[in-house]
């Protein structure tokens, strides 16, 4: 799924990421014994915490990658519980600016999520 972005300049059309969305899919989706299915209510709509996650999740593999190349990570949470926090205000200072984008950023979220658990996620 590409993202049409309508206004570039516009700082919340920047938290649209397709690789964001795979990341949440395989953390929580991709298997029926993981908790996005077990505890689905809870994951409607994604969480921020989740979103922030999947980020600091990214900027972990960018860090480590950038240098060596590709190798199999883990994700360091000590190394990135800084980059995580940042994000998770980011995106709260975001949201509270607009409830209406809130609501559409973690719907749309979902609706991707449910659209590809258990296909190639």
């Amino acid at each position: 799924m590409i993202w049409h972005i309508p206004d570039y300049k516009n700082i919340k059309f920047h938290w649209y990421n397709q690789i964001m969305m795979i990341i949440i899919c395989h953390i929580c989706f991709a298997m029926s014994h993981l908790d996005g299915y077990q505890y689905e209510d809870y994951f409607h709509p994604i969480p921020l915490q989740l979103i922030a996650l999947a980020y600091a999740t990214i900027k972990c593999a960018l860090d480590e990658w950038s240098d060596r190349g590709w190798r199999l990570l883990q994700f360091k949470e000590g190394a990135y519980w800084d980059v995580y926090l940042m994000l998770l205000t980011n995106l709260r200072n975001l949201v509270q600016q607009s409830k209406v984008f809130e609501r559409k950023f973690r719907e749309d979220i979902w609706k991707w999520v449910m659209g590809h658990k258990r296909l190639a996620c």
